[in-house]
C-alpha cells in the first residue's frame, strides 16, 4: 500500500505539550504512515509519552539526538535521520500542524507516477487559536483566521539553473513536501559535506531550498495538505523579519557563503549566469531601500495607552467570545463552506472536534 512507501520525518525540540497533542492525535486518527521522530530537546521524552505511542498500532521510530543548540546541529540531526529511514519516499512535519492524509496519498500517487519529479506538495491553511482568558495554552481552544499559504506553483522548469532562478524569485520552503528520500538525502549530504556557518539562520533554509529546487522537477498540485497553527512557540517567531535580515552587517558574508556552496556543489559550469542571477535578486537585494522601522500613529499608541488600564472587560470579552466559539464557530463556518472535497472536509471537521474536545 501507499502508507508503507512513506515516512513522516517529525523534528523535536521542546514544546512538550504540542508534541503531546500530536501524539494523541496520532492515535485518534490511526497514523497510517511510518512516522520518524528526531529529537534534538535537552533532555529524552519520558515514557508517559511514549506509551501512547507504544499502546497503539503507529509504525514509529524515537531516536535521541544531541541537544539542537543551533540551527546547523539541527540540519546535521535532519541528515542523520534521513540516512536512518528506509522508505522510498519521506515527508518532513512538524508536531504542531495538522497532516490531511486523503492529499499526501494524492502527492504519493504522482511521485509514483512521474518519475521525472523529485518532489510533490499542495498548499496548506494557516490558524490561530482564540486566546482564553485564564489560560495561556495554546493546544486545544477554538480555530480561528484562516488563511492559505504556501500558495506557489510547481517548479517544472528543464534545467536545473531554471529552476533554481525559479526557487530564487518565489522563496517557498521545500519543507513540507514529499520527497524522494534518495534525492533529499543527497541534497544534505552535498551541503553539508563541509561544514558552513551562518549568523543568520534564514540561510540554511535558503541552502536547502536552493538544493532541492536544483535536484529535480517539483510539482506543486491545488491541494490543502495540511493545516499550520501560529502560536506564541512557533518556530518561525526566532527568524527575523526580511528586511531587518538584508540591514544586518552580516547580511552580505552570509549571502557569499551561502552563493559560494551552491556554485561550488551543483554549478561546474554557467558560473557567469549564476552569479548574475543570485546578485541580481531583488529578494536579497531590494532596489528601493526597505524601511524596518514600524511606523506607530498617535491614535494606535493612544488605544494601546488605554487598552491596557482596562484589561478585566478585555478578560470578560475574551470569555465571551470562547463561549460563543463553542456554541458555533463563525471562523471555521466559512472556512469549510470553501472545501469542496469531501474527504478532505470530513477529516477537517475531525481535527476540529478533536482541537475542541480534546483538552490536555
Amino acid at each position: 500500500s501507499l502508507s508503507k512507501k512513506l515516512t513522516f520525518l517529525v523534528p523535536l525540540k521542546e514544546r512538550r505539550e504540542f508534541t503531546l497533542r500530536f501524539f494523541r492525535y496520532l492515535v485518534k486518527v490511526n497514523f497510517p504512515y511510518k512516522i520518524f521522530f528526531a529529537d534534538g530537546s535537552k533532555k529524552r521524552l519520558s515514557e508517559n509519552y511514549m506509551k501512547i505511542l507504544k499502546n497503539s498500532k503507529i509504525d514509529f521510530t524515537y531516536r535521541k539526538f544531541p541537544y539542537d543548540s543551533n540551527f546547523a546541529k539541527f540540519q546535521r540531526k535532519i541528515l542523520n535521520s534521513l540516512s536512518l529511514i528506509n522508505t522510498k519516499y519521506v515527508f518532513t512535519f512538524s508536531d504542531d500542524d495538522f497532516p490531511l492524509f486523503d492529499s499526501i496519498d494524492k502527492h504519493v500517487k504522482f511521485l509514483e507516477k512521474n518519475k521525472s519529479y523529485v518532489a510533490c506538495g499542495g498548499y496548506a491553511i494557516n490558524f490561530d487559536m482564540l486566546d482564553k482568558p485564564f489560560d495561556k495554552d495554546e493546544t486545544f481552544g477554538h480555530p480561528i483566521n484562516f488563511k492559505k499559504i504556501m500558495t506557489k506553483y510547481s517548479n517544472d522548469k528543464k534545467n536545473k539553473i531554471s529552476r533554481f532562478e525559479y526557487y530564487l524569485n518565489n522563496m517557498e520552503n521545500s519543507v513540507h513536501y514529499v520527497f524522494r528520500k534518495d534525492i533529499l538525502l543527497r541534497n544534505y549530504k552535498l551541503i553539508y559535506a563541509k561544514k558552513i556557518f551562518f549568523t543568520n539562520k534564514s540561510f540554511y533554509g535558503f541552502l536547502r531550498d536552493g538544493a532541492n529546487s536544483i535536484s529535480g522537477k517539483v510539482k506543486k498540485l491545488n491541494l490543502l495538505t495540511f493545516l499550520h497553527q501560529y502560536h506564541f512557540q512557533s518556530n518561525i517567531k526566532s527568524f527575523l523579519k526580511h528586511e531587518q535580515m538584508v540591514e544586518k552587517n552580516s547580511f552580505i558574508k552570509d549571502f557569499k557563503k551561502f552563493y559560494n556552496r551552491i556554485s561550488k556543489t551543483f554549478f561546474k559550469t554557467k558560473k557567469k549566469k549564476l552569479k548574475h542571477i543570485m546578485f541580481s535578486n531583488e529578494f536579497f537585494f531590494p532596489k528601493t531601500k526597505i524601511n524596518s522601522v514600524l511606523k506607530k500613529t498617535k491614535t494606535k499608541n493612544f488605544l494601546i495607552s488605554k487598552l491596557s488600564k482596562i484589561k478585566i472587560i478585555l478578560l470578560f470579552y475574551s470569555y465571551f467570545l470562547n463561549i460563543k466559539m463553542h456554541l458555533q464557530n463563525e471562523h471555521i463556518k466559512k472556512f469549510m463552506v470553501s472545501i469542496n472535497d469531501k474527504n478532505i472536509k470530513r477529516e477537517l471537521s475531525f481535527i476540529f472536534k478533536f482541537l475542541k474536545t480534546n483538552q490536555l
